[in-house]
């Protein structure tokens, strides 16, 4: 809408919110859906098509969940990129799988909500096996008794057992 203001004004204004009818999207995710691997220490990130109402992006809109339930975390929003962001207090536990979701009740600037919800899922790397002590590695057999001769096979570990000892030599346990 113009606004000419007194006479003599060349003056002009305009709402560009006016005629915004569309919902917002997410158009990009960090992690992206499926992702493995991610670090335990991620900021969990989603971008807008559009600029958002940052009052309607909360803990409540945006969450984070994994096998036990609900993350705790910290929303924020960057109106400079259009990117909420969840923040976990803590680690996420290694090698789990988890699901962020956006509310369809999240509005663009012009007050029009998403309408559906959005998630997306992604799993954190696995953590590396820390070994103590004194390992012997002891060989197995298969179940035509074939042996089994502690092998990796194409990057993956086929089997693998260790007899575990403590500093004097007695044996503690087997995996």
């Amino acid at each position: 809408t113009a606004n000419n203001g007194p006479a003599n004004s060349n003056v002009e204004t305009y709402d560009t919110t006016a005629g915004d009818t569309n919902p917002p999207t997410v158009t990009a995710t960090e992690p992206a859906d499926d992702d493995t691997g991610v670090a335990i220490n991620v900021t969990v990130n989603a971008e807008f098509s559009e600029a958002m109402n940052e009052a309607t992006i909360t803990d409540t809109t945006f969450t984070l969940a994994g096998p036990g339930g609900p993350v705790v975390g910290t929303v924020t929003f960057n109106s400079g990129d259009n990117t909420a962001s969840f923040a976990p207090s803590s680690d996420l536990t290694s090698g789990t799988t988890y699901t962020a979701t956006i509310s369809g009740t999240v509005e663009d600037a012009a007050g029009n909500s998403m309408e559906t919800d959005y998630s997306w899922v992604f799993t954190t790397e696995c953590s590396a096996l820390t070994i103590n002590g004194f390992y012997h590695p002891v060989d197995m057999e298969d179940s035509n008794g074939d042996p089994i001769v502690n092998t990796i096979k194409s990057g993956r570990a086929v089997a693998l057992k260790f007899e575990v000892f403590d500093s004097n030599n007695v044996e503690q346990t087997s995996t």
